[in-house]
């Protein structure tokens, strides 16, 4: 069987600094949400826009020396310039049969029946509820205990940016 392969963009110029580097930022927006620590908040925004800089200068320097190496310049900065904008994917070859043993299907047979199947089993499932009890009864007959209560830990603005600090030296 063969499949679609999927188009995924390739961007060299990220380093494996970057990919840590915006693993950390998800990590501080995620702290900055959390948290009502506006230091916390100060250090993402800065963070961000360090990020940013670093990233558009990586580009920079990727695309400079891609330009300087190529024999074509112009064809080379129209196809840096086409992959940026995103037209660079539209003219990529996109499978439209799959080969299953002998038989060749189509992608849109394929999806008829792929629709057919979950239309026809949301409907199923339909019938096969209203002959049922409810869903909380059901629920209530499996588990009937109470369920435990939730323990909120507070977690302060210091604990924070002692972790945080942490994180940024091992780095």
């Amino acid at each position: 069987m063969q499949y679609v392969t999927k188009n995924v963009s390739v961007n060299l110029w990220i380093t494996t600094r970057i990919k840590i580097s915006c693993n950390s930022e998800k990590f501080l927006y995620i702290m900055s949400k959390t948290t009502n620590c506006s230091e916390i908040k100060v250090h993402y925004i800065q963070y961000c826009s360090v990020l940013e800089k670093i990233i558009r200068k990586a580009k920079e320097m990727y695309f400079s020396e891609l330009l300087s190496s190529s024999e074509n310049k112009s064809k080379t900065s129209w196809n840096i310039i086409s992959n940026e904008i995103g037209m660079a994917s539209s003219k990529k070859f996109t499978q439209t049969e799959f080969n299953l043993g002998n038989k060749n299907i189509s992608t849109n047979q394929l999806a008829k029946v792929f629709n057919n199947y979950f239309i026809n089993s949301v409907n199923e499932l339909i019938t096969v509820q209203s002959k049922t009890e409810s869903a909380v009864f059901s629920r209530r007959v499996s588990f009937p205990y109470e369920f435990p209560q939730i323990i909120t830990i507070p977690i302060y603005c210091e604990y924070n940016r002692s972790y945080m600090h942490n994180i940024f030296i091992k780095k």
